[in-house]
């Protein structure tokens, strides 16, 4: 149906408020995409830093253990702020800085696997030379002159990815064994529920929600649950087949992060499976410490009014540049640390959105 007006023909389609929708809509699709490859990225650091070596075997029942806070966050957390801009009250920013320090975590996992990637390929290569190079590469998240490039780029790269892995690890489902898989609790049945405890701290991006600047609507809420849940059971379905690939013993066993983060490739030798798979996660790595850090420069800049410097990057740099047994302990345990900020960030807007209705009551 058309309308003239003022010798213009216009359609619902070209009219301003469609147009606004439509791009609004697009703009929640590329952000969703995005928010479910940090999450995917995030769900594989884990495996290879903490869960084929704490639970090995049924690693892929941590993650599906997540499904429950996954979703409970997911719809709880729009509640918390839709009253008015969380990052205007005391307790609202207290939670933005919480969940500044949970992304930096998260940003410091993805260099240190990406740190970890090409020393595996490149062990001759200085670790502060690769951390300083994957520093350069990302650093125009600092700026953020344009927030919808990230969120649009992963949108474009969520397929490319998604059959660059499927064809170096599904290549290799004739070459499992089905007895692999057991013992089925693993170690202990125990290790599963801390695993699945430790996982909790990969949950930031279901937390973006809350911090927002607009609501969003039932259609995009949906979408938005559906990519993190694909990319949950993506990151369960990675966990499934490297136990169906190897025995027990060899995914408990203490390999370097970059031979686990490559561990199909032990099994799928092909030389195109190899490419995909090594430029694959150098890229998927590299869009998850840039979303981090974006993200923490914005929520910096709402909460200060100030801008966040680029050197502000090098307090990345210790720990992956001494790629030591040690440092990653310290990395394990300051990633342990994650599901202990976002519980605070809920914790910290629950209050505050408690006080805001009393005070509206009143």
């Amino acid at each position: 149906m058309s309308i003239l007006s003022k010798g213009q023909t216009k359609t619902s389609v070209q009219s301003t408020p469609a147009q606004f929708a439509q791009r609004t809509a697009a703009a929640a699709n590329n952000r969703f995409s995005l928010l479910a490859i940090h999450l995917y990225a995030q769900l594989t650091a884990g495996l290879c830093f903490y869960l084929y070596r704490h639970v090995s075997t049924p690693s892929y029942m941590s993650i599906l253990l997540l499904f429950v806070p996954l979703s409970v966050i997911y719809f709880l957390s729009p509640h918390l702020g839709k009253t008015e801009n969380l990052l205007s009250t005391p307790l609202g920013k207290c939670a933005g800085m919480l969940f500044i320090f949970c992304l930096l975590i998260d940003a410091l996992m993805s260099l240190a696997a990406f740190t970890a990637l090409v020393r595996e390929m490149l062990p001759d290569y200085n670790s502060v030379l690769i951390v300083l190079a994957s520093l350069i590469c990302v650093m125009p998240a600092f700026r953020a002159r344009n927030p919808h490039a990230l969120p649009s780029l992963a949108h474009l790269l969520r397929f490319p990815l998604l059959l660059a892995f499927a064809f170096s690890m599904l290549g290799t489902l004739n070459q499992g064994n089905g007895g692999n898989l057991f013992p089925l609790l693993g170690m202990d049945g125990k290790r599963i529920f801390t695993g699945g405890l430790w996982m909790c701290g990969c949950l930031s991006p279901v937390l973006s929600p809350l911090f927002l600047s607009g609501p969003l609507q039932k259609t995009q809420k949906r979408k938005g649950f559906a990519s993190l849940s694909v990319a949950l059971l993506l990151g369960a379905g990675t966990a499934l087949l490297a136990a169906y690939l190897l025995p027990f013993y060899f995914l408990s066993r203490p390999e370097t992060v970059g031979t686990q983060l490559l561990l199909f490739l032990k099994v799928n030798t092909s030389l195109l499976a190899w490419s995909l798979m090594v430029c694959g996660m150098m890229l998927l790595l590299l869009i998850s410490l840039s979303y981090a850090l974006s993200q923490c420069c914005r929520l910096f800049g709402c909460i200060t009014r100030k801008n966040l410097s680029p050197w502000a990057g090098l307090l990345l740099l210790p720990l992956p540049a001494l790629a030591t047994d040690g440092a990653m302990e310290w990395l394990v345990a300051l990633a342990s640390v994650r599901g202990w900020l976002l519980a605070g960030v809920l914790l910290a807007a629950l209050i505050g959105t408690i006080g805001r209705k009393d005070r509206k009551s009143a």
